[in-house]
């Protein structure tokens, strides 16, 4: 990706330039506590954006490709791009840390999916304003047929009148959202023979991504 080459090379010449100075200072035997200090922060700064361009490239990728994925890895993620915003909303991640097997799927129709919800429920909990912690939990459940990455959270729910339209394209609970955003993300994972489901509205609220095992990309659950 273009835009991934063009943010990596300012990031790598801020990362190089922190590294001259701290060599150049050690060659002298000088400790200075605010440079060090001030380099590491850069370091931790690097590393983080580093994560966050290689999440975008992976949404990016193959838009038509599968490959064999580890749910968990992918699960991982996500929390790992999104546990610093979500903290700083009193907003913590908990994976149950279930493992399941190895499933052939897309990446990003998953990836694209997961971030809508984690988004989701991170906005709609940030709107109720109650002044709680509140937490996101990501789960694996492996079935006969499926395997099922669940986003669980215990936040304000949905509406009992939008229930009904939950995947309908004009459904939209939040101020100047997208209301189609839920039904393209359920129809995107049905190109590749999966689904999306919302198995509870309300404490906790609860959307399944539902992959089959030996997916072919032809045979979608019922």
């Amino acid at each position: 990706m273009g835009l991934a080459h063009e943010l990596r090379q300012p990031l790598q010449s801020i990362q190089t330039a922190a590294e001259n100075i701290s060599n150049h200072l050690a060659a002298r035997s000088i400790r200075v506590p605010e440079i060090d200090s001030a380099s590491d922060a850069i370091q931790r700064g690097v590393e983080r954006i580093e994560k966050h361009i290689s999440f975008l490239r992976s949404i990016g990728s193959g838009s038509e490709n599968t490959e064999s994925l580890r749910l968990e890895e992918v699960v991982n993620q996500i929390i790992e791009v999104f546990k610093e915003q979500a903290a700083a909303k009193n907003i913590s991640f908990q994976e149950a840390g279930s493992s399941c097997p190895q499933v052939t799927f897309n990446r990003s129709a998953i990836l694209i999916t997961l971030t809508n919800l984690v988004m989701n429920t991170v906005q709609a909990i940030e709107q109720a304003n109650t002044g709680q912690s509140n937490q996101i939990i990501m789960d694996l459940k492996d079935t006969i047929n499926f395997v099922k990455i669940v986003v669980e959270d215990d936040g304000p729910g949905i509406p009992e009148d939008v229930r009904h339209r939950l995947f309908r394209r004009t459904t939209t609970t939040k101020q100047g959202g997208m209301g189609v955003a839920l039904i393209l993300c359920q129809d995107l994972l049905k190109m590749f023979g999966g689904d999306l489901q919302c198995t509870s509205y309300i404490k906790p609220t609860r959307f399944e991504i539902i992959i089959p095992k030996g997916n072919d990309g032809t045979d979608s659950p019922s």
